[in-house]
């Protein structure tokens, strides 16, 4: 399992001072809020998590915090955006599973690539 961050305020300013422009910023990362001091995941995903974050701004995954690991492994963060995905489908507001490439089986339910 990959280290996560602490959450960060979720805003433009603060993705803008975590990541550099010059960077890949490739990695895992979850979008959230606090219930009860507890951290609420709504969103996983990976990719450029400047980039991806920056996008989620403009849709309904949009929240108050996000947390992130840096990986650089597309294996390894394919396999961590699984493991997320099925840690906390229950609060997810995107309840399509990770795309899974060809060739390749979610290492927790299975599901084959390109199905």
């Amino acid at each position: 399992m990959s280290y996560f961050s602490d959450p960060y305020e979720y805003d433009h300013e603060t993705i803008n001072e975590v990541f550099d422009d010059n960077d890949d910023n490739l990695g895992n990362y979850r979008i959230g809020h606090y219930e009860d001091d507890e951290f609420v995941i709504t969103y996983v995903g990976k990719g450029n998590i400047k980039v991806r974050l920056n996008d989620h701004f403009k849709d309904e995954y949009h929240d108050d915090y996000f947390t992130f690991s840096p990986e650089e492994d597309d294996e390894e963060m394919f396999i961590q955006e699984c493991e997320d995905f099925h840690d906390n489908e229950s609060t997810l507001k995107n309840k399509n599973h990770p795309p899974v490439p060809k060739s390749k089986k979610c290492p927790v339910c299975g599901k084959e690539g390109g199905k």
